[in-house]
């Protein structure tokens, strides 16, 4: 005190003032670090739930790690390792997959190269990808193989007998390359191409050894951009054309006795309608089920019912609000509608939600949280997707790299 009543007034006028801008500088700097820790660490990427199962896959900037239910009959976090992974990002997720009679799934990753060609000299080009078997019941991982080009699961598929089938990227050619349909095993560590004209970014399932569905088009003379349209083509088997206006192809019951597909009907008026369809790969006929105005087609694992939620948009692009979820027979025949009294507003894109018939819950992102809810709107969990162990696995992975 008597250092202070010696200082004349000027000077503790300075000392209060360097004192605030100490304080205020540290106050930021606290606030630009936590926010810059969030927007890394502490966001979800992706929320998978296998159909047929009880554990949800979820990942951040770092990690991939597991919800199920513990020995008490709540629900617990467990952290997936990779073995001898490198890489500094997570893996990628499939965005609708039901496993195998192995209960395994495949994860995907790559590494970057430079870009083929003057036009792509800004983006690099992903090249080596890296295919991934997580086995749900132990949660343990193994590199299966890499290969050259990119696997792309985002859309409906189904594991059978160790196999999958996805698009692959093809830069043989260079420039923006183009999707192969491929068969991948995880059990024989191959993968083929198959020669069929299937359009971008929709299902493929695996019926057998070469028996597959997919969504085919009719090449027009003249037209280069062909394979990039956002028309409907056809449902095709194997090659071979089942329905005409399909767009998109949503999932397959675990019997593979029906593949749901959405066709594109025209109306009397010239409007046209989205509207379920079934294919029967056993029978070669397709059934309506109804108009279509779903999200997240799932199966449950006895092949007897599937479901969809049902969702609104929200003000944001690429976000969603779901406000209910409807559950049916295979036959289309409404079964359970859950509408909820507060809607969920996941935050994040288009994976930041998943659910499950089987299980009856619907797990998201909230802002800080992987949130699990019962389909009647009950809260069962939340877990924080910041940890500051992926912080320090990250840097540390990042000066290995270095």
């Amino acid at each position: 005190m008597k250092f202070w009543s010696k200082l004349a007034t000027w000077k503790k006028v300075l000392l209060v003032l360097a004192l605030l801008l100490v304080l205020l500088t540290t106050v930021l700097v606290s606030l630009a670090a936590r926010w810059w820790l969030h927007f890394g660490f502490g966001q979800g990427k992706q929320i998978c739930i296998p159909q047929g199962t009880q554990t949800i896959l979820f990942t951040t900037l770092a990690s991939i790690r597991a919800i199920r239910t513990g020995a008490d009959g709540g629900l617990e976090e467990v952290s997936v390792r990779m073995a001898g992974r490198k890489r500094l990002v997570s893996p990628l997720l499939p965005s609708s997959c039901i496993p195998g009679t192995d209960n395994s799934i495949p994860l995907l990753d790559w590494e970057k190269r430079p870009a083929l060609s003057k036009r792509l000299t800004e983006f690099p080009c992903p090249d080596w990808s890296y295919l991934w078997q997580l086995h749900l019941n132990s949660l343990e991982t193994h590199l299966v193989m890499r290969t050259e080009g990119v696997i792309d699961a985002l859309h409906a598929f189904n594991c059978l007998d160790g196999r999958f089938m996805a698009y692959n990227w093809d830069f043989a050619g260079g420039g923006w390359g183009v999707k192969v349909p491929t068969i991948f095993s995880l059990t024989e560590a191959t993968f083929s191409t198959i020669q069929d004209p299937t359009k971008l970014d929709r299902g493929l399932i695996l019926l057998g050894e070469q028996d597959y569905v997919g969504i085919g088009y009719d090449a027009q003379s003249g037209r280069s951009d062909e394979m990039y349209s956002e028309r409907p083509g056809y449902l095709s088997r194997r090659g071979e054309k089942v329905a005409d206006n399909v767009y998109d192809i949503l999932g397959v019951t675990p019997d593979l006795e029906r593949v749901f597909f959405v066709k594109h009907e025209s109306q009397a008026s010239g409007a046209t309608v989205s509207a379920l369809w079934t294919y029967l790969p056993n029978e070669g006929t397709t059934q309506r089920l109804m108009e279509w105005k779903g999200d997240r087609l799932r199966v449950t694992g006895n092949s007897k019912r599937f479901g969809f939620l049902e969702t609104e948009k929200a003000d944001q692009r690429d976000q969603c609000v779901i406000v209910g979820a409807h559950i049916l027979d295979v036959n289309g025949q409404a079964i359970q509608h859950f509408r909820l009294e507060k809607p969920i507003r996941p935050t994040g894109r288009f994976w930041s939600y998943d659910w499950s018939p089987d299980w009856g819950v619907i797990a998201y992102f909230d802002e800080s949280d992987v949130v699990i809810q019962s389909l009647e709107g009950v809260i069962l969990g939340r877990f924080r997707i910041f940890r500051l162990s992926d912080v320090m696995d990250y840097y540390r992975s990042k000066r290995k790299e270095n």
